[in-house]
């Protein structure tokens, strides 16, 4: 058993994956540490703000480069990846203006169809949070197609302590939602220039030349990946709105406190998602479609890595499912009992969530992002239908939050068992 595990642990993809992951796991320790004090100094109120800030925030990014930044880490030369990075820049600098100026001609009314109208004072502060975010996702995916993953996962960690260090002492002085945003978008920021920075002068990141590609322009280059913003970016933004969707639905409906527990509840359990799930996908994503080029076994891969991943993330979701509320009333405040409730069920949801990462990331290699597209429209439809009945008729967020949970679960085993036999009929056709 041991030499078996030594083995698994020899191999470059489990190295990569255990470095991001221990990055991201010390990032996540932190902010977990800090996150008592943090919900102490600030409030629901103050909580359920700021999730509606970076769901809106989510929506600007995911469409603001047209999902081109997803596509970096695919060109087999590195003048096509710089491209896309360029591309996505001026992309994301347009789309960002754009909205900018949207928003001061008619921001009120603009917030008033997303039920939020409780981010007036803070409107002008979207854009620069969503191009923000847009640089660290390049910046992300470059370093991702480097390899240079102990760089991610390093200076995660120090990005990590300087935000929430910046959030506990504002919080001592002046606690509001408008702290936690500004510090939101400058942790973005400062994790961004740190990594690239890391990247280029202790790594020595080369200076990219024209290669072997056969496109001469940035045009070329999102035609030839135009099969991103035709299908990835209608698929990412519908996967946002489903993510934005509960907290703008609670604020119409049961007011800012509730999406201030059901934030905090989403923040902490989407830990491990982001902590494994996000290293796993990053460094599945490259391999998976070296693998294809190579004509290796896809489907072995990805059922493979998402059994290891449900093994992993089993027990922390179960021991959420048995004592939700009291962990959360012992951790962060007896008033954030609720939050408690809510997690019990978002643990279902979010299990199934951390365990897809594997075929999610085979999408792109594997050509079903028209199928994704498919499946996030009619999956998406049918959480909007359960929250609307639950939240219009029944008027009970608990039971709103359960049954999204569950329809959301469905959803996903089915996404997975639906890329796994892809996977196959994939490799029987390229064979």
């Amino acid at each position: 058993m041991l030499s078996k595990v030594n083995v698994l642990r020899n191999r470059p993809f489990v190295q990569n994956v255990l470095t991001l992951a221990s990055g991201a796991a010390f990032a996540q320790f932190i902010t977990l540490v800090f996150s008592p004090l943090i919900t102490r100094l600030y409030g629901p109120e103050a909580f359920g703000l700021v999730g509606i800030f970076v769901s809106i925030t989510t929506l600007l990014t995911t469409a603001a480069a047209l999902s081109y930044p997803a596509a970096i880490v695919l060109p087999r030369d590195d003048w096509d990846a710089l491209r896309l990075v360029k591309l996505s820049l001026i992309l994301g600098l347009l789309n960002m203006l754009v909205f900018a100026f949207i928003l001061i001609v008619a921001g009120e009314k603009f917030l008033q169809v997303l039920n939020a109208q409780y981010l007036e004072p803070y409107k002008l502060l979207l854009p620069l949070a969503a191009f923000t975010s847009l640089l660290s996702i390049i910046v992300a995916q470059w370093l991702i197609r480097k390899r240079a993953f102990s760089i991610t996962a390093k200076y995660g960690v120090v990005a990590s302590l300087v935000i929430n260090i910046l959030k506990f002492t504002i919080g001592l002085l002046a606690p509001s939602a408008l702290a936690l945003i500004v510090t939101n978008i400058v942790g973005l920021a400062f994790g961004a220039i740190l990594t690239l920075r890391a990247y280029l002068f202790e790594v020595g990141g080369e200076k990219v030349k024209p290669g072997n590609s056969s496109h001469d322009s940035i045009f070329k280059v999102a035609v030839a990946y135009r099969d991103f913003p035709y299908f990835r970016m209608p698929q990412n933004l519908i996967n946002a709105f489903s993510y934005s969707l509960p907290m703008i639905m609670i604020a119409a409906y049961s007011g800012v406190g509730s999406v201030g527990y059901y934030s905090l509840a989403l923040m902490i359990l989407s830990a491990p998602a982001s902590l494994v799930g996000g290293a796993v996908m990053s460094v599945f994503y490259p391999k998976v479609a070296e693998a294809i080029r190579a004509g290796a076994d896809v489907q072995r891969m990805i059922v493979t890595t998402t059994f290891w991943m449900a093994m992993v993330g089993v027990l922390p979701y179960l021991l959420i499912v048995a004592f939700g509320p009291s962990l959360f009333s012992w951790a962060f405040g007896l008033e954030w009992s609720i939050a408690g409730e809510y997690s019990q069920w978002l643990a279902l949801w979010l299990f199934f969530q951390f365990i897809n990462k594997p075929a999610v990331a085979a999408v792109p290699a594997l050509r079903l992002q028209s199928g994704f597209l498919v499946y996030e429209l009619l999956s998406t439809s049918a959480k909007v239908l359960a929250l609307y009945i639950c939240l219009s008729i029944f008027e009970e967020v608990l039971m709103a939050v359960a049954i999204y949970s569950v329809v959301g679960a469905v959803a996903y085993i089915w996404l997975i068992i639906w890329i796994i036999q892809s996977a196959k009929l994939y490799q029987y056709i390229s064979v």
